[in-house]
């Protein structure tokens, strides 16, 4: 090329910089949103390889049905592939804090790796804090940093949610939080069920693992020898993976049939010692039972031979008392006699006294009158004796001593009379007072019989009262005694009957262990590759979508885009048409005069490329990927240069742009210079078909007429401006209408079709009497519920094959309160009956079935049976096929067995569905318990990430949409230069003039709108069915405000770009344009 031309092409480009501009940024824009799309699945894939690799994220876990032993692990060791081991625990606990209570999963730490620095499997990125240091430590889950479940500092409280002893499982139940971490086993916010709690894991902790109490390692993670090497999600990286499973897998099979053996001889060990053990307790408890029934024989006995005995006593007692009281009585009788007698003779012995006394006195009388007599006789005879000693006659002397003597005989006899008196006298006094003391004796012994028979009463009733009380206490020790008996009976028998049941329960135990020893199931390795976990899949499933759009959508941008370019570089040599004359005219060969445009374009294009493809590699995947960083925990994104993406989008932008100038000289270049030189003949004036129509036409003002004929006569332009607006248009809908399409998932499933709220997983089938039931039948929280049979079956139609989940309802006229069976484009609702089955919209589309068509099932056995559909339902997620119980018992032969229970609650709120979880999740037979709310909530999150990236697309869309609008435009305003000097020099006014062209843009704008909604309509469809994945199905309608919002974005950018432009009509100058140059 000659530097002339060169120089000129530079010129080109200041004179046309807008159009020069124009195409750059339509270039730049449609290279950088096709490659930066494209870019972003491979470079989401990328930052996830990058760190999984960095923190050394597992190959491959195993888990098994019994749990690891070292010699499990040694034989995994031999595996000459695996690159490291690192056995763990794993388990699912509750954690109390603040008076709330969570669900979490608490992994091991390798604290020997941790402390020495060492990598290890699954590392643990510390976010804030510190790693544990001393026993009763622990880290808890960081996720983005911002309010953790547990901070920094909280005081955990575990337990196990179950029956069992938290220390089975650790040391201590009380740790503290002293750290916050990440891991790449887990990138996603959500951590999957548990049987506990609430059933939803909040979070995951991790503790060293000299904390866990667990016999045996629950999981082993393995990292492959040359994974690290792949990128995780190609296919190579799986290649690597699956002959080590294989080898994992023959393992499995061979430490299972030992581990197998090894469990059935200690089991039966454990089972032959417990026998023995229970044996022993039966006889001990034979000998305890024996002791004690003869102790308590012996206690009855003796308690018997008490009452015995007491009654013996009381009868004696009683027998004494009463002869004692006859005995007292006869006594008091005796007395009564001898005191009655005593009256009588005291009453003679006063009577005799008296005449005694009478007698004594006149005795004593006698006696004093005889002494008297006697002293006088004595003094006579003393007197005698006197005379004696004068008397001296013998005779008379004899006389007197005759008379003497006779004297002292008579006195002696007299006074022995008298002697004899009084000792009669005496006697009778002797005789009165011997009377008086033998009555007074008799008075005294009457007395004393008396106080002696009161003190014999008294002391009888003081016995009698003695006696009763020590019989009403020994009658009270007895009844204790007796109660005691029953009371130590009672509780012989409960102790024996508890004994017995023990021992009853034991054996039954004994005896269950023995059938379940003969159940029991070789240990089964489950080996699951990075590939198959959750977290791998959903974010590899995320990547997916987003390739998915990449695969439709950005080649019609592009191609948007590069129809505009081509438009600009067609009219850009259409108008240059003069200028290439003279060059022709001067000596410049044809190739030396396409270079200068081909340049033009080629720079234009190129230079726009390498912007949009440094903005698109960068932006885009930044934005997409941030947005997604919503639902995973991952370091920033990793953007690398794609080449292949670059090559195709800019090959496909320069090579379109070129051509497009290379096919507009071809044929200018044909023409001699002469005609070159002249303008181009103007197209001979037609009658544009309005014109046809007189009422209108008639009616119409001459600006309007002018404006008419511009547009219906110029088709070419017509047609690139319309099909460039309409391009625009539709993608503005197509990205509206996929978030429509994308939001109404959620809505239309969990809000419209689904009409419960609660879904309960038995482990077992429902059973007569089942307590869930009764549950959920009582509890006035749940307001209705009804049984369904599901499971995953294969189906069939011709040589396709897919999974589908089978609903085997109780009553299927009750199927429609829970879960509304309709058609999508009708809604009418759909019966579900005996005559054949119901099956979901996308499981049809993927079988190609339609409503009469019959289709397989395969039974457990492989075995083909075939039914009828009679149904195809609306379904968002999932896919289901329905059937009656009396189909079902009639296509498998068998009975149903319900194992899922579907109920309403009153109630959404989540703490009123934490509450209901937990309860339900007491009850031994449940599995799983899952709300509709969260499972929505689910969706939305993964579904809203991707909403993030649609309204991306619809801000490039509108970015493109404003550009194509604004080139078309400036191509418009820069082919009519004369047209526009000229009507100025007429007279026109600048309003008049930007009206003028206005309009012409206004009336395009609104026919390419309208076209542009209809194409929108068509690519939003085609968009759909490309970018779905297999078990979604988006809906299909587009809301009217989204056509609303397309068409008002459009003329949006249409006045924006007609206020740009009306400061270049403005300054449009009349002479300049009205040279003859052209």
């Amino acid at each position: 090329m000659k530097k002339a031309l060169l120089k000129d092409t530079f010129r080109q480009i200041k004179k046309s910089f807008g159009r020069f501009l124009s195409i750059f940024l339509i270039v730049a824009l449609g290279v950088g949103f096709f490659a930066g799309i494209k870019a972003t699945s491979p470079d989401m894939k990328l930052t996830a390889d990058k760190y999984f690799d960095d923190y050394n994220l597992m190959d491959i876990r195993l888990i098994s049905t019994m749990g690891f032993d070292e010699k499990d692990i040694k034989a995994i060791e031999r595996v000459p592939e695996i690159e490291d081991i690192s056995p763990g625990y794993s388990v699912d606990l509750l954690a109390e804090y603040e008076e709330s209570v969570s669900v979490v999963k608490l992994l091991s730490l390798p604290m020997d790796k941790v402390e020495a620095n060492a990598s290890y499997i699954n590392e643990a990125i510390l976010v804030e804090g510190r790693l544990p240091e001393k026993p009763g430590e622990i880290l808890a889950e960081s996720g983005n940093g911002i309010n953790p479940t547990f901070p920094i500092g909280s005081k955990i409280k575990f337990s196990t949610g179950t029956d069992e002893d938290i220390s089975d499982v650790l040391k201590r139940d009380e740790y503290v939080v002293v750290g916050l971490v990440n891991t790449p086993y887990y990138i996603s916010f959500e951590k999957g069920n548990a049987n506990i709690g609430t059933g939803t894991i909040a979070c995951y902790m991790m503790l060293p693992e000299e904390e866990f109490n667990l016999p045996v390692y629950t999981d082993v993670y393995l990292t492959v020898k040359g994974a690290k090497a792949v990128n995780t999600y190609q296919d190579e990286y799986d290649n690597i993976l699956e002959p080590v499973k294989e080898k994992l897998e023959d393992i499995g099979e061979v430490r299972g049939e030992e581990r197998y053996k090894e469990i059935i001889f200690e089991a039966n060990e454990e089972l032959n010692k417990a026998k023995e053990e229970l044996k022993e307790a039966e006889e001990e408890l034979q000998a305890e039972l024996s002791k004690a029934e003869k102790d308590l024989e012996a206690a009855k006995r003796k308690i018997e031979e008490g009452e015995r005995e007491l009654l013996a006593k009381e009868r004696e007692f009683k027998s004494q008392l009463e002869n004692g009281q006859k005995r007292l009585k006869e006594e008091e009788r005796k007395l009564q006699a001898a005191e009655a007698e005593y009256e009588r003779n005291l009453k003679l012995f006063n009577d005799k006294k008296e005449e005694a006394l009478k007698e004594i006195e006149v005795a004593e009388a006698q006696i004093e009158k005889g002494e008297k007599e006697i002293e006088s006789k004595q003094e006579q005879i003393n007197m005698l004796k006197e005379s004696l000693n004068f008397i001296v006659d013998e005779v008379e002397r004899l006389k007197i001593i005759q008379l003497i003597e006779y004297g002292e005989q008579e006195l002696e006899k007299a006074r022995m009379e008298i002697e004899a008196a009084k000792i009669e006298l005496e006697a009778a006094k002797k005789e009165l007072q011997e009377g008086e003391k033998e009555l007074e004796a008799a008075r005294i012994t009457i007395e004393e019989g008396k106080l002696r028979i009161q003190e014999e009463w008294d002391k009888l009733e003081i016995n009698k009262e003695r006696a009763i009380k020590e019989f009403d206490k020994a009658r009270r020790e007895l009844a204790q005694g007796r109660e005691e008996y029953e009371k130590g009976y009672e509780e012989y028998l409960k102790s024996r009957d508890e004994a017995l049941e023990e021992i009853e329960k034991a054996k039954e135990e004994i005896a269950e262990e023995e059938e379940k020893l003969k159940d029991l199931q070789k240990p089964k390795w489950y080996i699951l590759k990075r590939t198959e976990t959750r977290d791998y899949i959903d974010f590899g499933m995320n990547a997916d979508r987003i390739d998915a759009v990449a695969s439709v959508f950005p080649v019609f941008f592009l191609a948007v885009a590069v129809l505009v370019s081509l438009t600009s570089m067609t009219r850009m040599v259409d108008e240059e048409r003069i200028h290439i004359g003279t060059l022709k005219a001067l000596g410049y060969g044809n190739l030396d005069i396409a270079s200068k445009y081909l340049i033009y374009a080629a720079l234009a294009s190129i230079g726009g490329s390498i912007v949009g493809l440094l903005i698109g590699f960068k932006v885009l995947p930044t934005v997409i990927f941030n947005a997604y960083r919503i639902m995973y925990i991952m370091p920033e994104v990793i953007t690398e240069f794609n080449f292949t993406y670059a090559l195709i989008s800019s090959t496909v932008a320069v090579f379109a742009t070129v051509m497009a100038a290379w096919l507009a000289l071809r044929s200018e270049l044909k023409e001699a210079p002469a005609q070159l030189l002249r303008p181009k003949a103007p197209k001979p004036g037609k009658r544009i078909f309005l014109e046809n129509i007189s009422f209108i036409w008639s009616r119409m003002k001459f600006t309007q007429k002018v404006t008419a004929r511009n547009i219906f006569r110029y088709k070419k332009r017509f047609i690139m401006t319309v099909l460039g607006i309409s391009g625009c248009t539709a993608l503005l809908l197509t990205g509206f209408g996929l978030k429509d399409s994308i939001v109404s998932i959620v809505s239309k499933q969990f809000d419209e079709l689904y009409s419960y709220q609660l879904a309960i997983e038995l482990k077992a089938d429902k059973e007569e009497d089942d307590p869930i039931i009764q549950f959920v039948k009582e509890d006035n929280r749940i307001t209705d519920y009804i049984l369904l049979n599901e499971k995953i079956i294969d189906i069939g139609k011709g040589s396709i094959e897919k999974s589908v989940n089978l609903m085997v309802t109780e009553d299927s006229s009750r199927l429609k309160e829970f879960i509304t069976l309709r058609e999508r484009k009708s809604q009418k609702a759909i019966p579900l009956t005996d005559e054949g089955v119901v099956l979901s919209e996308k499981m049809a589309k993927l079988l190609d079935a339609q409503i009469g068509d019959e289709i397989y099932i395969k039974d457990e056995d492989g075995n083909k049976l075939n039914v009828k559909i009679t149904g195809i339902t609306e379904n968002y997620t999932g896919h289901f096929m329905y059937m009656t119980n009396n189909l079902y018992e009639k296509v498998f032969g068998e009975e149903v067995n319900y194992q899922k229970i579907l109920c309403k609650t009153s109630s959404t709120d989540e703490k009123f569905e934490d509450r209901l979880s937990e309860e339900l999740l007491k009850f031994d037979n449940i599995s799983s318990v899952s709300f509709t709310t969260g499972v929505s909530d689910s969706f939305n999150e993964t579904i809203g990430s991707l909403n993030y990236v649609i309204m991306v697309i619809i801000m490039t869309a509108g970015a493109l949409a404003f550009i194509v609008l604004y080139n078309l435009t400036n191509i418009n305003i820069g082919e009519r230069y004369r047209e526009i000097a000229t009507i100025k020099v007429l007279g026109f006014y600048d309003n008049e003039v930007a009206n003028y062209i206005y309009r012409e843009n206004f009336i395009l704008t609104l026919i390419g709108t309208a076209l542009g909604l209809v194409l929108g309509v068509f690519l939003h469809k085609y968009v759909l069915v490309t970018t779905e994945i297999e078990i979604i199905m988006f809906g299909r309608e587009i809301r009217p405000i989204s056509f609303v919002y397309s068409a008002a974005l459009t003329l949006l950018f249409s006045v924006l770009v007609s206020i740009a432009m009306y400061y270049r009509l403005k300054n449009i100058d009349m002479v300049e344009s009205l040279k003859a140059v052209d």
